[in-house]
């Protein structure tokens, strides 16, 4: 504790007392409350890992320290003081007045800031508002990863662009997004394809699979492929040589497909998106008396007895919830379509 006597956690801006339970950043160095990283889910400098950031203490008087705001039993969503305001791009609360969000470092469309500034930024005040009646806010709450990128994006409202992510990874990069209509409509279009491909090559990959599990080329796949002889006489094969166009009609289909994903997979998640935040807006006006005591956080608010959050704080929390990434499903989406497809083709 006493490394970090007197700092804050980045997350809750309290400072840490005796006996709080700190985890710090393996990257940077950045202490957090271990709620407060759990509910973030990464560090609070994430953003600037890469760049050489390194966490320093700062230097702070006791008397000032001691000033700081008293603990709640849930810190990242405390009823927001008249002297704070959210940021429009992370929605994380910060100091009413600032010029740059804490977190996330946007410039923010405070008084102070729009006279330092003035006419010179008055385009780029206008780009940070949102779209379409939806504000900044709650499509950065949604997005969660690459706010600025997918905002950006959004603005043009263009159903075909291009998007590295889904050529590269395909149908898992909707599972990622938690777009899992599309990324289940992918999976099965990748998978008919798959299929047909398999009936119309069934011969040639039949007479394949009889040559490499042959006692004769045993050798060849148990000792990796170092009896150049072997793998010469292995490759002549003419079940082998028939399998070459064969593979080659797989990668060119593969490749037609990621072209596909890649080109529309910006304007999905846009409408993926704006139909999450109308869902939670609706939610929001409805009270949503069912959908409320299932999420962790606010269950544990409630077992703690603490002060109710206010709508705007729902709202982010429940568009964190829905939005955002995830690692889980594009593996678990990757393992099952393998084990049904093992299951199908028998290979």
């Amino acid at each position: 504790m006493s490394l970090y006597k007197n700092q804050k956690c980045p997350v809750c801006q309290e400072v840490f007392a005796d006996g709080d339970d700190i985890v710090v950043c393996p990257e940077c160095g950045t202490p957090h409350h271990r709620e407060c990283y759990k509910t973030l889910g990464h560090c609070a400098n994430a953003d600037k890992h890469g760049t050489g950031f390194e966490f320093e203490a700062e230097e702070m008087s006791e008397e000032k320290a001691e000033d700081g705001e008293p603990s709640s039993a849930f810190r990242p969503f405390i009823m927001p003081e008249a002297q704070t305001t959210v940021c429009e791009k992370c929605g994380r609360e910060i100091e009413k007045g600032s010029a740059f969000c804490t977190y996330c470092g946007e410039r923010q469309e405070s008084p102070a800031f729009l006279s330092a500034y003035s006419a010179v930024n008055s385009k780029a005040f206008q780009e940070d508002s949102g779209i379409d009646g939806y504000s900044a806010t709650e499509l950065s709450s949604a997005i969660v990863v690459n706010t600025n990128k997918f905002i950006t994006k959004f603005r043009k409202n263009k159903k075909i662009s291009w998007n590295w992510s889904a050529f590269i990874f395909g149908p898992y990069y909707f599972f990622y997004r938690k777009m899992m209509k599309y990324g289940l409509l992918a999976l099965v279009i990748n998978f008919i394809v798959s299929l047909v491909l398999n009936g119309v090559f069934a011969k040639q990959l039949s007479a394949y699979n009889a040559v490499v599990s042959s006692e004769q080329y045993k050798e060849l796949f148990t000792n990796g492929f170092a009896n150049s002889e072997l793998m010469a006489q292995f490759s002549a094969e003419p079940a082998v040589e028939a399998l070459m166009p064969v593979m080659l009609v797989f990668a060119l289909c593969t490749l037609a497909l990621r072209v596909v994903f890649a080109l529309f997979a910006d304007g999905l998640y846009r409408k993926h998106v704006l139909k999450m935040i109308d869902t939670v807006n609706k939610q929001l006006e409805e009270d949503m008396a069912e959908d409320m005591p299932m999420i962790p956080q606010l269950q544990f608010r409630q077992n703690q007895k603490s002060e109710p959050l206010s709508k705007k704080q729902l709202k982010i929390l429940l568009l964190n919830q829905r939005g955002g990434t995830s690692v889980f499903l594009p593996l678990a989406a990757f393992f099952a379509l393998q084990f049904i497809m093992s299951v199908i083709t028998g290979y």
